[in-house]
């Protein structure tokens, strides 16, 4: 029901007339879904969008001190959470998304580089401090990853740069989105999807964050939470919240 006053809310805003950019921070994992979400969604030509991507916690920090974002899309549900208890948000926030990590070994099975002795390996995941999914993925590499096995890590400061290390080579393996690997149509002999119940939820949520001045902000969030959106964010590599896990 809340849900719904939001969306109605932000339909009883003016239309301004003039041009206007809605400003959407977007965790690095969504990018390109984000992208094809705004590609497909029909907008008024006189209006346009900005998307900023990088590690939540670092958007997050931004935000605190003060930056112009419209809507911020997490990869966790805590930071917007916090927003909406500091009363930095507009109306109700939603779970736009449920994240599935990855393990990328390219060049080789990700069976090889898990029994693997070789000294040399690496592995890259995000800061754990700053991208859920990197909190995610060192959960996982505390609870899976062969005792003994010999293993260099290797930080980036979110899933994008992780996907860069492990793709320029620069790591052997790499805890990544699964969204990035189907978007960059990656072979599937290359990595493996890992099972939801073996890494703690990533429910990735959004949040209008402060009172729109865009009339197109309403038709946006309702695209956001349509059949249509979340057709496309399934086929992305996430699930939603209508899906089981």
């Amino acid at each position: 029901m809340r849900n719904l006053l939001l969306f109605l809310t932000l339909l009883a805003l003016p239309s301004l007339g003039a041009a206007c950019t809605i400003r959407l921070a977007v965790a690095s994992n969504f990018k390109t879904t984000m992208e094809a979400l705004v590609e497909t969604y029909e907008r008024e030509p006189q209006n346009e969008f900005q998307i900023i991507s990088g590690a939540s916690g670092v958007l997050f920090s931004q935000i605190l001190r003060g930056a112009p974002f419209d809507i911020f899309f997490s990869a966790d549900a805590d930071k917007i959470d916090r927003l909406d208890k500091q009363n930095r948000t507009y109306g109700e926030s939603w779970t736009y998304a449920i994240g599935r990590m990855a393990l990328y070994t390219p060049g080789r099975s990700p069976s090889s580089f898990l029994e693997s002795n070789d000294p040399t390996d690496s592995i890259a995941l995000a800061n754990p401090r700053h991208a859920p999914y990197g909190a995610a993925g060192a959960f996982w590499l505390r609870t899976h990853l062969r005792s003994g096995k010999p293993v260099r890590y290797v930080f980036g400061g979110n899933v994008a740069q992780v996907f860069h290390y492990v793709q320029s080579g620069n790591a052997s393996a790499g805890l990544v989105a699964l969204a990035q690997l189907i978007n960059k149509e990656i072979r599937p002999d290359e990595y493996v999807a890992l099972p939801g119940d073996e890494y703690p939820l990533i429910e990735q949520k959004a949040a209008v964050l402060r009172q729109p001045t865009c009339a197109m902000t309403a038709e946006f969030v309702g695209f956001l939470r349509s059949d249509e959106a979340a057709q496309i964010i399934q086929r992305s590599g996430y699930e939603t919240v209508d899906m089981k896990r």
